[in-house]
């Protein structure tokens, strides 16, 4: 990705995350993407309420993955 952002820095990339950080460490790892990404985009069975909201306060958009059916979309939209 960071090869990509330096042959086009227009392109909004957005780094996948099968298992984001939900610690401490979680603030680490976002500054670390912020560096060459416009987003994340972390499992959303692996995910919580305060994980959305650090995204959002570092500036990135946020696109979850295995929202699989109405009811996980239903849960992903609150």
């Amino acid at each position: 990705m960071e090869r990509l952002t330096s042959m086009d820095p227009t392109l909004p990339l957005v780094q996948l995350l099968g298992d984001p950080a939900l610690d401490e460490e979680k603030e680490d790892e976002l500054k670390e993407i912020m560096e060459y990404a416009t987003g994340v985009g972390p499992n959303f069975n692996n995910i919580n309420d305060e994980y959305v909201e650090t995204v959002r306060d570092y500036g990135l958009h946020i696109h979850p993955y295995t929202v699989n059916d109405k009811e996980t979309m239903e849960t992903a939209l609150e």
